[in-house]
């Protein structure tokens, strides 16, 4: 069986426009003014992020500092509504400090290099959709964090010390440098409050424009960078014919495959075969099996006496597992467990950066003796759900 993980659209290829102010990577040209452009935006991010980084800290150390003032002066039990929102704050900042930083590595990367390293393709600047959506990603989670500290952060902190300090100036209860870091703790706040309404304005007109707040999945909004191809030969040495399948194959996709599904008529020598594909394509994950009266190309039935047929798909995003497994008495009991043996194997092995791998395979292909298929189709489909399977 064969395990895949990937984006969703087949035999789509991006073209990439020629200009003057263009340069060839060997895998796409680049546009240079876009590219420029591009890494400016994100120099100006990373400014962005560092500075609400530094005031997010000041702030929440001015908080911690004013708390521990008025808890040693009046005790704790006393404050118990300050102890709460120091407690939000901390939170919050730290959960903001920890996506700030992890985000600020991912844009320095990125305008350092020219590609995110959430994805396999080296080229992923100059305009490409997924460096884009990234930005917008995260466009978005900032504008949603910074309402939530605004409103569960900020505003509470500046209504409660504000009544603080005009009941404290009346009693006395505090002495005046306390008094004064409290206001300076309000005026703190207060700055950060109109910082943080902007992202909230920012956040109601994209929410107003139609803007959902979660995003698609990369597969259900990006067309896939993958193709599919073909590749057949009647010759009767297994050797030959295989390799003359795959360059076939290898010439529709222009690409080296990141899997293929190979058949081989009963009377080949298919040691021979397959010794001659691992070392045409080392490392390329494959399944297949022998056919017996010939193979489907394209439109066509092929019927010679002896034939040999490669399917490949180029998907650089993706990700492909196969597993063998033999029947035994409990055919479908045998193959749900070796299904989900092959499942954890999957999850193993797959990049957990990139987007287009989470959750669960796109689809599982299998090749069954004849007669238990129907009993393996429903041991799968326990395991997996039957929309995986293909």
């Amino acid at each position: 069986m064969n395990m895949r993980a990937s984006t969703s659209s087949v035999q789509d290829c991006r073209a990439s426009t020629l200009s003057v102010a263009s340069v060839d990577t060997g895998d796409g040209s680049v546009d240079l003014i876009a590219l420029a452009g591009e890494r400016k935006k994100l120099v100006a991010e990373q400014k962005s992020q560092a500075l609400e980084f530094l005031l997010d800290g000041v702030d929440v150390s001015v908080k911690v500092v004013i708390a521990i003032s008025v808890w040693t002066s009046t005790g704790l039990s006393a404050h118990q509504g300050l102890l709460a929102l120091v407690c939000i704050a901390v939170s919050l900042s730290t959960y903001g400090i920890c996506y700030r930083l992890r985000e600020l590595l991912d844009i320095r990367f990125q305008a350092r290099h020219g590609f995110s390293r959430r994805w396999k393709e080296t080229h992923r600047m100059g305009g490409d959709a997924r460096v884009c959506r990234d930005a917008e990603g995260r466009q978005l989670k900032h504008f949603v964090f910074r309402t939530i500290q605004a409103f569960c952060a900020d505003l509470p902190w500046i209504v409660y010390n504000v009544r603080r300090v005009a009941l404290v100036t009346k009693t006395g209860e505090l002495d005046k440098t306390s008094q004064l870091l409290m206001t300076v703790s309000i005026s703190i706040a207060g700055f950060g409050l109109g910082m943080k309404f902007a992202a909230f304005i920012n956040l109601v007109k994209l929410l107003v424009g139609g803007t959902k707040l979660t995003q698609k999945a990369v597969f259900e909004e990006l067309a896939a960078d993958t193709r599919c191809g073909v590749g057949q030969s009647d010759e009767e040495d297994a050797a030959l014919a295989i390799r003359l399948a795959y360059e076939a194959c290898v010439l529709q996709l222009t690409q080296a495959p990141s899997f293929m599904v190979v058949t081989m008529t009963a009377g080949h020598d298919h040691r021979a075969g397959l010794e001659e594909l691992q070392r045409l394509a080392p490392g390329v994950p494959y399944c297949g099996s022998t056919t017996c009266r010939g193979v489907m190309v394209g439109t066509e039935s092929l019927r010679p006496s002896q034939i040999v047929a490669i399917w490949g798909i180029y998907d650089p995003e993706g990700h492909y597992t196969t597993y063998q497994f033999e029947y035994g008495k409990d055919i479908r009991g045998d193959a749900r467990s070796s299904t989900m043996r092959a499942y954890s194997k999957f999850k193993q092995a797959r990049d957990k950066d990139n987007p287009t791998l989470r959750g669960m395979p796109s689809f599982v292909w299998i090749n069954s003796a004849p007669g238990f298929e129907d009993l393996a189709l429903s041991g799968m489909s326990e395991a997996l759900g039957a929309g995986a399977l293909g």
